[in-house]
């Protein structure tokens, strides 16, 4: 490609019909520079163009239609396949066929011209071949050969127009647009207006089978329907009997059978956490340390009473969850700490407290011995 100026685009002036159109003419008999000259392509380009090192643009051999007339049978193809045409492969075949044939017939003529002229030149040389036994005959043959010379130079410049003349009318003459059969929108052939009924007359056994299959259908959604609110209705019952609380029993409220009984509250509590508890002779208060434990999860004693930690009973203020509010690390159960006896909020680990020097036992934080 040539060096173009900055903010400048390369651009061609001329097309590949013409470079195609100088080959042949140069093909023909035409000089190179005088190809140059009337279709206004650079020598060089044309010298490249013939030479071996130019390889052709397509791939494949050279193509029975040219691109332009290539773009138009696709564009055919695309605008009759709306109108239902062609219908099969053979109806292209067929015009392409018809159109290569009348570009044959239309060149018969051409080629047949210039071959009987091809062959007079040839039995003109043959017939005028020099015998080297006779001067006479030499000097016949240099005379010839002198005024065919002059002849070619006379009749080089209406060579090239009668050349380029003859390589534009078969394109005129035999287009692939002429040959293509191109169809008619379809039009409508009749002429009668139908009229749409908005109902079918129709027999009275079908009326009869179509009322019973509507019957039928609107007694299976009914039934679908009563089954529905059974399901909802069951299904409330069942939420209603689980919500209702039973009486809580009294302590004077005794079975005869099996004793004393115990309060609910601590019933629950030994099924969820696989406990029990040995019967005391009186009532007293219950204590962590009385109660023995099976093996369970660690967090069973955790659970135990966890509603009643409140209460008064539960005087132990050591704990095995939370944070510390000294180190801000976990407490555990190995490493468990206590809390204010007073808030019952802030809790620190025994570790922590002890290297402070504080009592654990009866432990107030800072924050509620200074309220008081």
């Amino acid at each position: 490609m040539p060096k173009v100026k900055k903010g400048y685009v390369y651009k061609k002036k001329y097309s590949e019909p013409e470079i195609t159109r100088a080959l042949e003419a140069i093909k023909k008999g035409m000089s190179k520079k005088q190809a140059a000259k009337t279709y206004r392509i650079p020598r060089a380009t044309l010298q490249f163009r013939m030479s071996e090192r130019f390889k052709k643009i397509r791939h494949g051999p050279e193509t029975v239609l040219s691109t332009s007339e290539e773009e138009l049978l696709v564009k055919w193809i695309n605008d009759n396949q709306r109108k239902g045409f062609p219908r099969r492969k053979e109806d292209i075949q067929q015009s392409v066929k018809e159109f290569l044939n009348k570009i044959f017939e239309d060149n018969l003529g051409s080629i047949s011209d210039d071959h009987t002229q091809n062959n007079d030149i040839i039995i003109e040389e043959t017939m005028i071949t020099p015998n080297n036994d006779t001067d006479k005959n030499s000097n016949d043959y240099e005379e010839l050969a002198s005024s065919e010379h002059n002849q070619i130079q006379r009749d080089q410049g209406h060579e090239e127009e009668i050349d380029k003349e003859n390589i534009d009318v078969p394109e005129e003459q035999c287009s692939l647009e002429k040959s293509l059969r191109w169809p008619e929108t379809p039009t409508r052939k009749g002429n009668k207006t139908t009229e749409r009924m908005p109902f079918v007359l129709v027999s009275t056994g079908w009326k009869k089978i179509y009322t019973e299959k509507q019957e039928k259908k609107a007694k299976e959604e009914l039934d679908k329907e009563s089954r529905r609110l059974e399901r909802l209705k069951k299904k409330i019952l069942t939420e209603h009997s689980k919500s209702k609380k039973k009486a809580p029993r009294t302590k004077n409220n005794k079975n005869t059978n099996t004793g004393p009984r115990k309060d609910d509250s601590i019933l629950h509590a030994s099924k969820n956490t696989q406990m029990y508890f040995e019967p005391a002779e009186t009532q007293q208060p219950i204590i962590i340390s009385d109660i023995k434990l099976k093996p369970s999860q660690k967090t069973a004693v955790r659970n135990i009473f966890h509603e009643k930690q409140e209460n008064t009973i539960f005087d132990d203020n050591i704990v095995e969850t939370g944070l510390c509010f000294l180190c801000t690390m976990n407490i555990t159960r190995g490493k468990n700490g206590v809390r204010c006896l007073k808030c019952y909020g802030r809790q620190y680990h025994k570790l922590c407290l002890e290297k402070r020097n504080v009592n654990v036992k009866n432990f107030i934080c800072s924050v509620c011995s200074g309220k008081t």
